[in-house]
């Protein structure tokens, strides 16, 4: 891991030596898009940092499985529906029409896949405990779904996230890559890449 970052910044160091190279400008840009996400999930959602990464850790999990099913075609709209479908509809006692199994089928190795605290712990690294008593706090408030059977999944209040915080980060990142394009950063960092290969 050292090794790789030591290689990167010796790359990184060779590509600032052309003074066209707007690092500090495109690195500015970048931290109050940082600033300004991190506000906003404190602002917006109500919630501490770590437990928003949690979110993010099994709200990956469910799009793994729903671009898995559904060949990575999903649009805004769609996935909007899935969540209602997902969220609303789930009837494990009836396994209605529009049970999240017809979404991910439910089969024996998807509940040997389900993503459980201990998964979330690996990804994360943060310590077990922690992880247990912030999804138990989440699952309170409805934004997560803890279930023996199913995992830790998305709960009924990630909708009002949905709804709310995807469509202004989406706005928030439109506008850093915009700005990113007019600065001539995107084909600067299009360009480390190759070179990084």
């Amino acid at each position: 891991m050292l090794e790789n970052t030591s290689n990167q910044f010796k790359l990184l160091s060779k590509r600032s030596k052309d003074e066209k190279n707007p690092f500090s400008n495109g690195m500015y840009s970048f931290v109050m898009y940082m600033i300004d996400y991190y506000s906003r999930v404190r602002k917006q959602l109500k919630l501490d940092y770590d437990s928003f990464i949690i979110v993010q850790v099994v709200l990956s999990h469910n799009l793994y499985k729903i671009n898995k099913q559904n060949n990575r075609n999903t649009t805004y709209n769609n996935l909007n529906t899935y969540w209602d479908m997902m969220l609303n509809k789930y009837d494990e006692k009836t396994n209605s029409k529009f049970a999240f199994s017809k979404l991910v089928p439910i089969s024996i190795s998807n509940i040997k896949n389900k993503l459980t605290i201990s998964s979330v712990c690996l990804i994360t690294n943060l310590p077990k405990e922690t992880v247990r008593r912030k999804i138990i706090a989440l699952d309170k408030k409805g934004i997560l779904k803890n279930d023996k059977k199913i995992g830790v999944t998305v709960g009924e209040g990630y909708k009002k996230i949905f709804a709310n915080f995807v469509p202004s980060t989406v706005w928030e990142t439109s506008k850093l890559i915009s700005e990113w394009e007019k600065q001539g950063i995107i084909k600067n960092l299009l360009d480390f890449h190759e070179k990084k290969k």
